[in-house]
C-alpha cells in the first residue's frame, strides 16, 4: 500500500468511525490520527488489561505516513531511523491531542500529507 493511500483511508476511517483526541480508539471506536492509520494500514493494537489500545505493533507503513504527517504539521524530524519513530508519533498524538482541535483539521493534515507524497 502507498503512502498516499494510507493516509486517504485514514481520513476515511476517521469520516467512518470519528475522530478523537486522547486515545488511539476510544470506546465508542472513535480514532486518533494515528489510530486512522494503524487501521488504515491493517496493522495491529497493543492491549492494555482493561483491552484498550494504549501502544500498535510497529509497521513501517504507519512510520512512513507519520513521517508525512509530521511534515504537514511542521515539526520536523531527523531521517527516518528506529530511534526517532517514538518521536513522529508522540509528534502526531501531542498535535492531534491540542485543546481545540478540530475533526476538520484533522482531516486536512491527512489530504495535504497524502497531496506532499503524491508530489
Amino acid at each position: 500500500m502507498s503512502v498516499q493511500t494510507s493516509l486517504l483511508g485514514a481520513a476515511t476511517v476517521i469520516e467512518d468511525r470519528g475522530w478523537t483526541r486522547d486515545a488511539y480508539v476510544d470506546d465508542d471506536g472513535c480514532v486518533d490520527i494515528v489510530g486512522a492509520i494503524v487501521v488504515a494500514v491493517g496493522g495491529k493494537f497493543k492491549y492494555d488489561d482493561d483491552g484498550k489500545p494504549e501502544d500498535f505493533v510497529a509497521n513501517t507503513e504507519v512510520y512512513a505516513a507519520l513521517a508525512a504527517v509530521d511534515d504537514v504539521i511542521n515539526q520536523p524530524v531527523e531521517p527516518p531511523e528506529v530511534s526517532l519513530h517514538p518521536v513522529m508519533v508522540l509528534s502526531a498524538v501531542e498535535w492531534n491531542d491540542t485543546e481545540g482541535r478540530t475533526q476538520g483539521e484533522v482531516l486536512s493534515v491527512l489530504r495535504a500529507a497524502a497531496k506532499l507524497v503524491a508530489a
